[in-house]
């Protein structure tokens, strides 16, 4: 009698508890991500196989990615960068709690210190900004709202060069009038300028779980 296997997909890996891996129906592949992260179905249907031989996998109950992407509202998308900078804010707020306890220290400690700090949230900003949108397609405020940043080639993350001139001509177009954020309201595929760029769309991926920062900076460099 010949037991069935179960359809590709996303299981727990076997290897490392904390992860999900890709079968492809067959066999395990190389292709891994942190649990409570989604990808595009594009990227699902294009992850290579791989000829590892591991013991077939218990499936684990997950909703299911889209087969087609639906385009982010603009009203979404405000909502995502708002919340971004109230991320930011955040960010900056701390510091300067940390910058006023740091002031009790010697004055070349306290310079040092300080520097230290700024450096710091000037780095969790890129991450989000610039790894987070480059490897998951999402900032923290994208994640919150369900939304992802994918190319318009095959529907993957865009990478992290091109999700830093993303926000570079961001940016340029906000202070240009706005004129090139505001194109996403008369843009057939809602691309301002710093889509079409870097050949990106915005897209609806809600996600069950929301991950708290830290674990979303975790599932960064996971990815």
């Amino acid at each position: 009698m010949t037991t069935a296997t179960p359809p590709a997909g996303w299981y727990d890996d076997p290897e490392h508890g904390d992860q999900l891996r890709w079968w492809d129906g067959v066999a395990w592949t190389d292709y891994r991500r942190a649990a409570g992260t989604s990808v595009p179905a594009e990227q699902c249907a294009a992850v290579a196989q791989s000829t590892a031989s591991v013991a077939e996998p218990q499936p684990r109950a997950q909703t299911a990615p889209a087969s087609t992407a639906e385009l982010a509202s603009a009203g979404d998308r405000l909502l995502a960068f708002l919340l971004d900078l109230v991320f930011g804010v955040v960010l900056f707020l701390a510091a300067t709690i940390l910058g006023a306890i740091g002031s009790v220290l010697p004055d070349a400690l306290a310079g040092l210190f300080g520097f230290v700090v700024i450096v710091g949230v000037y780095a969790v900003l890129f991450i989000s900004e610039v790894m987070g949108v480059g490897r998951l397609g999402q900032s923290y405020g994208k994640h919150l709202m369900g939304l992802r940043v994918i190319s318009t080639h095959d529907g993957t993350s865009v990478g992290s060069p091109a999700a830093f001139g993303r926000n570079l001509i961001r940016m340029i177009g906000m202070y240009v009038f706005f004129l090139g954020v505001l194109w996403i309201l008369w843009d057939p595929q809602r691309q301002g300028w710093h889509d079409k760029v870097v050949s990106s769309i915005v897209v609806t991926d809600p996600s069950p779980t929301k991950l708290d920062p830290v674990a979303y900076l975790r599932a960064i460099f996971d990815a």
